[in-house]
């Protein structure tokens, strides 16, 4: 009986150390798949400032790379040749670089099954505001984006690779 209730114990915490080493949905290297009205919903929220960022974000090959070191996370953006980065930790509120210029951004977290689901809330230099709500999945992410400002959604896919 000893025997046995050491292998459960054994077992027990063996099951314990591979759940929680697990790396988080969040963490990983993505490549962007698609976009729905990315074009359309930029050019409303960052305007005048986005016509060339757009058609260089559009035509060239997008990826993201996610760490997570204790409570902070570091996302790091490629596109082209060009490089952003982004360190931040969980609402509290960072100036974020993007391809249209900085920003001013908080994010939370909150995990709903199957989904983690991060919102962003962004305010521009212009005043505008937009959300981004990133659900994440084992395979990748989609990130869908609002503005109160206009009345289009912008959607990106991103797979894990």
């Amino acid at each position: 009986m000893r025997v046995f209730i050491l292998m459960i114990m054994v077992c027990y915490c063996e099951a314990s150390v591979n759940v929680t080493s697990e790396k988080p949905l969040e963490v990983g290297n993505f490549v962007l798949e698609r976009s729905e009205n990315f074009e359309q919903f930029v050019h409303k929220v960052f305007e005048p400032t986005s016509t060339k960022s757009v058609k260089f974000l559009t035509t060239n090959r997008s990826t993201v790379n996610v760490k997570l070191s204790g409570n902070t996370y570091t996302e790091i953006y490629t596109v082209g040749n060009q490089v952003i980065s982004n360190s931040f930790q969980l609402g509290i509120e960072f100036e974020e670089d993007t391809f249209f210029g900085p920003i001013t951004t908080v994010a939370h977290k909150d995990y709903t099954p199957p989904f983690t689901e991060f919102t962003w809330s962004s305010k521009l230099p212009n005043n505008k505001r937009f959300t981004r709500k990133f659900y994440m999945l084992a395979n990748g992410f989609t990130v869908v984006m609002t503005s109160p400002n206009i009345n289009v959604t912008a959607i990106l896919h991103y797979k894990r690779i």
